[in-house]
């Protein structure tokens, strides 16, 4: 049982959530309580979203993200901070196409797309590398549209660099670092992601998980005292 099950049984309340985060994300998460739940569509359907994301230049994972299997190295020294911002401004702004990541939630033939990947993922770690030639390709996502409506580069110090970018629903953070370093004639995989926003919600409106347990401890406190003035 996770913290947020638990807190829900302990306090017999419905628990729902925004959207989930990629697993090495941090960051803004819109949480409902009880009759909240069903708010939540209508405060984050169709909102932007922003997120501060990390890539490093050179290296290619399955997952688009630094907690896969190296797939190759690539050089990335011709990379250059006005080569990065030029591209930011001619490719990922506005409407534009995008090919999710094989290690994603969308469903291939009914299955989702992480589970046919994770199984190819078992067989590559197992395999003989002489063999890997003859192992399923990658899978291959279609592209779909999406609209990134502001993009910038924040940091800039090979291999790696940092950009901040608001969105819309369905775009893939680690796709765009994917692109951009393919598009380079390079690698590039996601090393951090910060969701900054999502809607009308804002990082810096949010409480931590440390201050949610405080709360809880301060309640259990409360309910105890209650208890002995009985």
């Amino acid at each position: 049982m996770n913290r947020s099950q638990a807190i829900a049984v302990q306090r017999k309340m419905k628990i729902g959530h925004g959207g989930t985060l990629d697993p090495m994300a941090t960051g803004v998460l819109v949480v409902g309580l009880n009759g909240g739940c069903k708010m939540l569509e209508g405060f984050l359907k169709g909102c932007k979203k922003g997120y501060r994301a990390t890539g490093v230049f050179g290296v290619h994972y399955d997952t688009y993200d630094t907690t896969g299997v190296l797939v190759h190295e690539r050089p990335f020294e011709h990379v250059t901070e006005e080569k990065v911002r030029q591209l930011l401004v001619e490719k990922f702004t506005g409407d534009v196409m995008q090919r999710p990541p094989a290690f994603s939630a969308l469903r291939v033939n009914g299955k989702r797309a992480y589970d046919i990947s994770r199984k190819r993922q078992k067989t590559l770690l197992a395999s003989d590398p002489a063999e890997e030639k003859d192992m399923q390709p990658e899978l291959e996502l279609p592209m779909r549209p999406i609209n990134i409506s502001r993009i910038e580069l924040t940091q800039f110090a090979l291999p790696e660099f940092e950009i901040d970018m608001e969105c819309g629903s369905g775009t893939y953070v680690r796709s765009v670092i994917h692109d951009i370093g393919t598009m380079l004639d390079s690698a590039a995989a996601m090393s951090a992601l910060v969701r900054t926003m999502q809607g009308a919600f804002r990082l810096e409106d949010c409480i931590s998980v440390e201050q949610l347990e405080d709360i809880d401890r301060f309640e259990k406190a409360l309910r105890t005292d209650k208890d002995l003035l009985k």
